[in-house]
């Protein structure tokens, strides 16, 4: 992603939308899930919360399922049937 100047910040794809996933944007816009730094009583804990980040990690990869910013615009602002073979099995 590109920023790009302007009154507000904004971004456009720094090459085809069809390569960029929504997963990227989102780890972009938030930062990587992971283990935060914190100090535990003991090795439960810290696998338990550690295990919560990865779910978190694995619920957004599965719910996402490899969608690219190019499929979304299609989605979103093309009515007409899907022209590219990745679109179709989204279906």
């Amino acid at each position: 992603m590109k920023e790009i100047g302007g009154e507000y910040p904004a971004f456009v794809p720094g090459c085809d939308p069809d390569r960029i996933t929504v997963e990227e944007i989102v780890e972009l816009l938030e930062g990587h899930r992971s283990m935060p730094d914190i100090i535990l009583d003991g090795q439960a804990e810290h696998a338990a919360i550690g295990t919560v980040f990865q779910r978190l990690n694995d619920s957004t990869r599965t719910a996402l399922d490899r969608l690219t910013i190019g499929q979304l615009t299609r989605e979103l602002y093309s009515p007409r049937a899907p022209s590219r073979f990745e679109d179709r099995r989204r279906s």
